[in-house]
């Protein structure tokens, strides 16, 4: 397994490569067709750029088949290594959701959006690979570290794990920069100026330090932001290397293991900073480019790596991964359901009609972002005594002690305070009063009704469907009937997810005195809601094609993946057991995360 795994990483790089390669070089429309090439399966006299493609086709379908050959595999380990379990699967989903999106790039002849996503998708699904090797070492190869528990306690300091995420997080958000920069054309606008941080404006040779044209702007916050990347990460690595050495006279295989690891990201940031500068003296040539782009994905992959050795060396000898600061402002802030909520409200924003500068759109995301983490905070600090009752949350940042009830006061109140102010001036008042409606229903409405009533579900739903609204009306200033039918696709579809949440947490809930229905009128019903539920929002999906602002494309999707989704909502009756029921409802809450990013990107590039 760990061949294959290695093998699939190994592969997943060279793709990324090459499809830079074929960006750069142009070959990307080479093909008139998909997937085949001119009618052929291999076309070698149509040119470089048709073959380029063609070798970028064929390694991404034998990427395609390794991780369902991983994920086949890995399916025996499903009860003895769950997480590892996971991993195949989640890889196995982003490979599917890679494929769909390289063919959009085809069809939809290779716009900025699509092809963003497709790198950054990519990037996402190689460190997952890593991840899964960590995971397959530790839980079913039982590697084992020489170090013992008092000297990693005493010697490994937590902190370096949020300086690798500082790290990390400064890289991924300068490679997105540089994937927005090439998709968009934006890095031939400028050549290299005096100095690094200028902007020799192609057109009339200008040296600008900023500018009102959005290339330029993009550019230039490329090369600024890159600095700050620059001394973030060997900030944080020179504290890492210092203390790998701490660690010799107790183990020199870790300490040379963790040193070289800091010196690899060391090498690879400063490699990183000499080709960016080839890439702008050679006016954004195909050789520096595509070498730009290889350091930057080592340099993640190595970031990634930095931070599994800590992370699984702590969760070796210590049992458990050791919390920080960091690690619990991100635990109250819940920043997966904030990811979600996002992505839901860049889909408003993508799908409005009209045009928005990148950075204001960025900026609009960053605001409202702020505000549902600010909400999600308060909710903890909330129901802190509730989780405490409940076997899952108990060990959470405020319930187990660790974080004080002020300070997710501060933290909450202080997002909120500060984004909804900046959004009136910089948005528009129609968002802004959008976001306060959201989170004060579901501070002040859903959150205290959630134990009183089974009805919070219908008004938790309320605030959860306004973000794709939100998106809407950061472009278009307005609440018109396209924004309508977002809300009301938004709304349905969270009925029958978190009846199947509830299902599986039942006793969880009970244990917390939450009134959820499947607790109240038992399992049966709560499985003929979900059948119904999930009809109405398949028929719902629907309209946005009804209305004339979808084409045919999108219907095609939408009934399929209703079709699929109604056919596990219908299995549920066959489920008898507890056991049997707690699966399925499992399997249609996974569906569901599944279903409604495809629906609402269909949305946006069916248009």
């Amino acid at each position: 397994m760990h061949i294959l795994i290695n093998l699939t990483i190994f592969l997943t790089y060279v793709l990324i490569v090459l499809g830079g390669v074929v960006h750069n070089t142009g070959a990307g429309l080479s093909c008139p067709d998909w997937p085949l090439c001119y009618g052929k399966l291999i076309e070698t006299s149509s040119g470089q750029g048709a073959l380029l493609e063609q070798l970028h086709r064929s390694l991404a379908s034998l990427i395609g088949i390794l991780s369902i050959w991983i994920f086949v595999l890995g399916r025996k380990y499903k009860e003895s290594s769950p997480k590892f379990y996971k991993y195949t699967l989640g890889c196995f989903l982003l490979v599917a959701f890679q494929g769909a999106l390289g063919a959009s790039t085809f069809f939809y002849k290779l716009p900025t959006l699509i092809s963003t996503t497709h790198l950054c998708i990519s990037l996402i699904f190689f460190c997952s690979l890593q991840s899964m090797y960590y995971e397959y070492q530790s839980k079913i190869k039982q590697r084992r570290f020489s170090l013992n528990r008092e000297s990693l306690e005493k010697l490994l300091d937590p902190s370096l794990k949020n300086g690798v995420f500082y790290s990390l997080l400064a890289v991924s958000i300068q490679a997105f920069l540089g994937a927005v920069l090439r998709h968009s054309g934006a890095g031939k606008i400028c050549g290299s100026g005096e100095f690094f941080f200028q902007c020799a404006h192609q057109a009339t040779g200008e040296i600008l330090y900023w500018s009102s044209i959005s290339k330029v702007q993009l550019n230039l916050a490329h090369k600024y932001f890159s600095i700050i990347t620059f001394l973030v990460v060997m900030w944080n690595c020179s504290r890492v290397l210092v203390s790998s050495f701490r660690f010799r006279s107790i183990s020199k295989g870790f300490t040379y293991k963790l040193a070289a690891g800091v010196v690899a990201v060391i090498f690879l940031i400063l490699a990183q900073a000499i080709s960016g500068s080839f890439v702008a003296k050679t006016s954004v040539s195909v050789i520096p480019t595509t070498l730009h782009l290889a350091l930057a994905t080592l340099l993640i992959y190595g970031l990634w790596n930095l931070r599994n050795l800590l992370r699984y060396t702590e969760e070796e000898i210590l049992g458990e991964v050791r919390h920080t600061f960091v690690s619990d402002v991100l635990e109250i802030t819940k920043l997966r359901l904030g990811i979600l909520v996002v992505i839901t409200i860049a889909v408003g924003l993508f799908a409005a009609p009209g045009g928005i500068n990148f950075f204001s759109a960025l900026f609009a995301l960053i605001l409202m972002t702020m505000v549902v983490c600010g909400s999600t905070t308060l909710n903890c600090y909330i129901e802190r005594d509730v989780d405490a009752l409940m076997e899952r949350t108990r060990n959470r940042a405020l319930p187990s002690g660790r974080m004080k009830p002020a300070t997710a006061l501060v933290i909450g109140y202080g997002l909120i305070c500060v984004a909804l102010p900046l959004i009136a001036i910089f948005v528009n008042w129609t968002t802004m009063i959008l976001s306060l409606i959201a989170a004060v229903l579901y501070l002040y409405a859903y959150t205290p009704m959630k134990l009183k009533s089974e009805l919070a579900l219908f008004v938790g739903a309320i605030p959860g469907a306004i973000p794709p609204v939100m998106g809407w009306t950061t472009v278009t200033g307005k609440i018109d009937a396209m924004a309508i039918i977002l809300f009301s696709i938004l709304f349905i579809w969270q009925i029958p997810h978190f009846l199947a949440i509830a299902i599986y947490y039942s006793k969880d809930y009970d244990a917390g005195s939450i009134k959820v229905y499947p607790n109240k009128t038992g399992f049966a019903k709560s499985k003929r809601d979900i059948f119904i539920y999930t009809i109405v929002l398949v028929l719902t999906s629907l309209a946005p094609y009804l209305i004339g602002y979808a084409s045919l494309g999108y219907l095609n999707t939408a009934l399929v993946l209703g079709i699929l989704f109604i056919v596990l909502s219908i299995l549920g009756f066959f489920k008898e057991s507890d056991l049997q029921v707690d699966r399925w409802a499992r399997q249609y809450f996974l569906a569901s995360i599944i279903y409604l990013p495809i629906l609402l990107s269909s949305l946006i590039f069916f248009s």
